[in-house]
C-alpha cells in the first residue's frame, strides 16, 4: 500500500510503502534543514515502535560475490590462451580478495577483478 501525502511549505510530498518487513518512505523537501525535520520526526515516531530506522542513503552496498556463489575464475594459460575455470566462493577474505573453491576441491584466493558471476544451475 502506497500513500502519498501532498502539504504545503518545506516537504511537498511524502510517500511511504510496506515491502514485506520494510517500512519505505520517501519525502520532498526545499531544504536540507526540512528534511533534516521530517527525518527526525519519522525516527521518534519509529522508536517509540521500537523499530530499527536507517536510512536508505546509509544502507551497505550488496556483495557481488556472496559466499556459496557459482563464479568463473579467469586464468591464463600459455598454450591455449584465456580460459575460465568453474568454482563456488567460499568467503571474502578483503575487499578485493576471495577464497574460492574449483569443482576439482582446491582451494585458491583470488582476486575479484578475475571472477565472473555464473548462473545458477
Amino acid at each position: 500500500m502506497i500513500h502519498v501525502s501532498t502539504r504545503p511549505g518545506p516537504v511537498s510530498r511524502i510517500n511511504t510503502a510496506i515491502v514485506g518487513d520494510v517500512v519505505v518512505a520517501s519525502f520532498v523537501c526545499a531544504s536540507p534543514e526540512a528534511a533534516a525535520a521530517v527525518m527526525s520526526s519519522i525516527d521518534a515516531r519509529l522508536a517509540e515502535q521500537s523499530f530499527d530506522f536507517s536510512p536508505v542513503g546509509e544502507l551497505p552496498e550488496p556483495d557481488p560475490f556472496p559466499a556459496g556463489s557459482p563464479v568463473g575464475v579467469r586464468v591464463h594459460a600459455w598454450d591455449e590462451g584465456e580460459m575460465s575455470i568453474d568454482a563456488v566462493v567460499l568467503r571474502r577474505i578483503s575487499d578485493d580478495r576471495l577464497e574460492v573453491r574449483t569443482r576439482m576441491g582446491r582451494i585458491e584466493r583470488v582476486h575479484q577483478r578475475d571472477l565472473r558471476a555464473r548462473p545458477v544451475q
